[in-house]
């Protein structure tokens, strides 16, 4: 599918105390997670058996870094309402997966950072979770910022200037993918570097026009 859309980049860095202080609500949120069909049916979602505090402890900074997908005007006037959910899985997924593999680049660039991921893990085709088998693929499966009981409209809104949109029998103006870095120390540009050279050489990604929007 040709130009359909842009692919927008915005990143921004905190410390992760102030993070969790101001996006962070487990018992409201994860209420949430509760009514999805991802929880207990995947390894990236909740409820995880890890002590979320104590895992958020071991880490000092947060880069948070969002990718939004902008549909072109006309391909949103044509897309019929029983095709939007293909046209959704066509472009979103392929940047998903060129996106999470772009923070677990970041992620080996220097030791001690840890991703967490956007939505729930889209790796494998079928979870082997609800059979009671172990994640296939540890070594890249990552918790979800969700999971965690963040609040991703506050951080897109608060923090990334953007408002989370969402499928209402046409495609929206734009789909947001938010993913955060765990860090023990500054990231100083990383991200940004990582993330666009990787999208931007992503065989599914090529076609569209990668903007960088980081402020």
């Amino acid at each position: 599918m040709n130009c359909v859309c842009d692919l927008k980049l915005t990143v921004r860095e905190m410390g992760l105390a102030d993070f969790v202080r101001l996006y962070q609500n487990q018992e409201r949120f994860l209420a949430y997670c509760r009514e999805c069909d991802n929880y207990g049916a995947k390894w990236s979602c909740p409820p995880m058996g890890l002590d979320t505090a104590e895992f958020l402890s071991h880490y000092s900074y947060v880069t948070v870094a969002a990718v939004q997908v902008v549909y072109n005007e006309d391909v949103i006037a044509s897309t019929p309402e029983n095709q939007v959910k293909d046209v959704t899985l066509d472009t979103l997924m392929p940047v998903k997966a060129a996106f999470h593999d772009a923070m677990l680049n970041v992620e080996r660039e220097v030791p001690g950072r840890l991703t967490l991921s956007s939505g729930g893990c889209t790796i494998c085709r079928q979870c082997t979770r609800p059979d009671g088998v172990p994640c296939r693929q540890p070594s890249r499966m990552r918790y979800s910022l969700d999971s965690f009981g963040f609040d991703l409209s506050a951080i897109t809104g608060d923090l990334l200037g953007i408002k989370l949109l969402w499928c209402r029998g046409k495609l929206p103006a734009y789909y947001t993918l938010i993913h955060a870095l765990l860090e023990r120390k500054p990231m100083d540009g990383v991200v940004e570097q990582v993330v666009l050279r990787q999208l931007f050489a992503s065989d599914e990604c090529r076609e569209n026009s990668l903007r960088d929007r980081s402020r």
